[in-house]
């Protein structure tokens, strides 16, 4: 979570978001591991405040978040390539 916190734009948060859920997906691991591994990293993300990271780092956690959210639903509906389906 370190590089996604870190991350210096949107577009390189999502870069991280997808190579960890695709490498999940590659792995075959199935849908619960890999929802849980979403809900964990919501769940980190969420336990991080702003005044402890920063203004940009605050914006990054909210962006991934959110990106986060959107794959745990394309994930639990089932759909192939959950990580294709991130929001622009």
């Amino acid at each position: 979570m370190d590089k996604v916190i870190n991350a210096e734009s949107c577009e390189q948060v999502k870069r991280y978001l997808v190579a960890a859920v695709g490498s999940l997906e590659k792995q075959e691991v199935g849908q619960l591991l890999i929802s849980r591994f979403i809900d964990k990293s919501i769940n980190q993300l969420t336990g991080l405040g702003l005044l402890e990271t920063g203004i940009k780092a605050g914006l990054n956690i909210q962006y991934a978040k959110a990106q986060l959210e959107i794959t745990k639903r394309n994930v639990e509906k089932g759909k192939a390539g959950s990580t294709n389906k991130l929001a622009k």
